[in-house]
């Protein structure tokens, strides 16, 4: 079974992983904010974050701009398509 079929069948377990997703990568966003040296993220808030599963689909987006969210999950499949796997990232 996997872990999408698993959370299907319990709708609480469900909402309650996709808000921990969700804050999770609102977090990541705000710590971007706060460390960025680059007054158009720490200013502007022109950014975007989130988290990604082994199969690079979206689990949580923070919020940010359109076209960056828009775009994220598509940037981050055909970047891991191109280094061969998201084992490589490490290296």
């Amino acid at each position: 079974m996997s872990n999408h079929e698993q959370f299907r069948g319990n709708p609480i377990t469900t909402e309650i992983m996709r808000n921990a997703f969700i804050s999770a990568a609102k977090e990541m966003n705000e710590c971007l904010y706060r460390s960025s040296y680059s007054p158009i993220i720490y200013e502007s808030k022109d950014c975007a974050a989130g988290l990604f599963d082994e199969n690079a689909d979206a689990l949580g987006l923070s919020v940010g701009v359109p076209m960056f969210l828009g775009n994220l999950e598509v940037t981050i499949k055909s970047t891991t398509e191109y280094i061969g796997g998201i084992e490589n990232y490490n290296e």
